[in-house]
């Protein structure tokens, strides 16, 4: 396995795989691997970065709009040899990790503006240069709400009464990310604070919920050209049914990227990405909703990541 298949493994970390969405979902979550496990930021051993534009359940008034950067870098540490196992000479180390994070959301009148830093320290486990990295995330949510937007059947509703919530939630999270050479195991909470953005005789109004994340993946050779890269993504959120995620992915000579996606009673889709050189690479993602195949035309997403 040369250099370029295993960190696209490596990329492949969590999405949102959700049934009622408040933590960012991306189905070229390959990109940004930071956006649910602090654990991964600096693990490659140079600097890299990914920004990502996602229009969810388009058609529908008020659709989820994501925009997503993530970046990482090493600042102390090592970096690893070639091990036993063919170990491909990837510049990940073992140390220290930066990275830093910023989202925004916008779904209705809610809008939100993320800004959180991640903190990871990467050991090695054993002579094939299999290594465990650990992670920690802090930071918060820029929150507005604008109640003079709701609609509301009894326009006498006490809550339109109300003009406008505006909070800072501070939050904080922490991940495990464990690999080899062609295979990876990830866990992840991004936000582990319940913090509220209002409250009305006594009911939370805007109340964030604990978000856990479970993936993992192993990169098959069909041939010298051909990968075969298959993984799993389970979620599992407070007072919501745990979900799943399920990907087959495809890489032609280390540039060609294709994959097919299933998301548990939400959508089916594929993604496509194009390493235009060693640096650069762009993916598009396109989702066909099939819970609310009634209402909405799908979801696209755009990124581009160094």
């Amino acid at each position: 396995m040369n250099k370029s298949t295993a960190i696209l493994i490596l990329m492949i970390c969590l999405s949102s795989c959700v049934i009622g969405q408040q933590q960012i979902q991306s189905s070229l979550y390959i990109f940004h691997p930071q956006l649910v496990n602090p654990a991964f930021a600096g693990i490659e051993g140079d600097f890299t970065a990914a920004a990502g534009q996602r229009l969810q359940w388009v058609g529908i008034d008020g659709y989820p709009r994501s925009t997503m950067f993530s970046a990482g870098m090493p600042i102390f540490g090592k970096k690893s040899r070639r091990s036993t196992r063919g170990y491909s000479g990837l510049r990940r180390r073992t140390g220290i990790g930066i990275g830093l994070n910023i989202f925004q959301e916008r779904v209705g009148n809610l809008r939100s503006t993320s800004f959180y830093t991640d903190v990871s320290y990467t050991v090695k486990v054993n002579r094939y240069g299999d290594k465990l990295s650990f992670g920690l995330r802090a930071g918060g949510d820029l929150v507005s709400l604008n109640y003079n937007d709701l609609f509301a059947i009894d326009e006498s509703d006490y809550l339109k009464t109300r003009s406008y919530a505006n909070k800072f939630l501070g939050n904080m999270g922490f991940g495990i990310f464990y690999h080899g050479n062609d295979w990876f195991v990830s866990i992840g909470t991004p936000k582990l604070l319940r913090s509220k953005l209002d409250e009305v005789d006594n009911v939370k109004i805007g109340r964030q919920v604990t978000h856990s994340y479970l993936s993992g993946g192993y990169s098959y050779d069909l041939s010298n050209d051909l990968k075969f890269i298959p993984t799993l993504n389970i979620k599992t959120a407070v007072n919501a049914p745990m979900s799943f995620e399920s990907n087959l992915n495809f890489l032609y000579t280390d540039k060609f990227w294709f994959g097919l996606l299933y998301r548990l009673q939400d959508a089916i889709g594929a993604n496509f990405l194009v390493a235009i050189n060693k640096d650069w690479s762009v993916g598009y993602a396109y989702d066909y909703t099939i819970s609310l195949q009634e209402a909405a035309f799908g979801s696209h997403e755009l990124m581009i990541g160094y």
